[in-house]
C-alpha cells in the first residue's frame, strides 16, 4: 500500500492513520486487501457501517436524557384535608422564592403523637434565573391514629421574629 498523502474518500490525511484505531476500536479487521475493508464491498463494511451510525443514536439519546425535565410538584391545597396511614410519609409543597428573604417556618408545634417533621427541600423552577422561585417540599411521617393541623407562616426577611406575612393551615388524619 503506497503512501496517502492526500485525503482518502474524504478523510483528511492527518486523520488517515487513525483509522486502524478506530477499527480497532469497533472490533473490525483493520488489515485486508484494501487495508481498510469497511470502506470496500462485503460483510465487515454493513457491520462496520452499522456500528458508526449507531455511536450518534447512542450520543444523542444520552444527551436527550441530561434535557429531561423533572416531574413538576403540584402545589398543596389547604383546603384539601390529608389523609395518611400510620406509618407511611407525605407531603406539603408550597410556593416559595428563597432569593427574596422570605421563607416557611412552622408556626405551632406538631401533635407529636399523630405527625412528625422529617424534612424541608427547595427545588427551583426550570429553568433556574436569577430572582426565579421554586417550591418548599415540607415531609412529614404520619405516627399514630388522630388528627391534627399543620400551620406554616411565610416570614419576610428579618433579624427580629415577626408575624407572618401568610399562613397556611392543613388538615392531616391519621388512620
Amino acid at each position: 500500500m503506497e503512501a496517502v498523502s492526500t485525503s482518502w474518500r474524504g478523510i483528511p490525511p492527518q486523520l488517515y492513520g487513525r483509522i486502524p484505531a478506530l477499527f480497532d476500536k469497533l472490533g473490525l479487521d483493520s488489515e485486508g486487501t484494501d487495508a481498510y475493508p469497511a470502506f470496500t464491498n462485503g460483510k465487515k463494511q454493513g457491520n462496520a457501517m452499522k456500528k458508526i451510525l449507531f455511536l450518534p443514536l447512542l450520543i444523542a439519546l444520552a444527551l436527550s436524557a441530561c434535557g429531561a425535565k423533572q416531574p413538576e410538584l403540584q402545589v398543596s391545597d389547604p383546603a384539601q384535608p390529608i389523609e395518611a396511614a400510620a406509618g407511611d410519609e407525605f407531603t406539603i409543597v408550597l410556593d416559595a422564592n428563597p432569593s427574596t428573604g422570605y421563607h416557611w417556618e412552622l408556626v405551632e408545634e406538631l401533635d407529636a403523637g399523630v405527625v412528625q417533621f422529617v424534612s424541608r427541600d427547595y427545588s427551583a423552577d426550570q429553568p433556574v434565573t436569577i430572582g426565579s422561585g421554586g417550591v418548599d417540599v415540607w415531609t412529614f411521617q404520619a405516627v399514630g391514629a388522630g388528627e391534627t393541623q399543620i400551620t406554616l407562616g411565610y416570614y419576610p426577611p428579618s433579624n427580629d421574629p415577626e408575624e407572618p406575612q401568610q399562613t397556611v393551615t392543613f388538615t392531616v388524619t391519621v388512620k
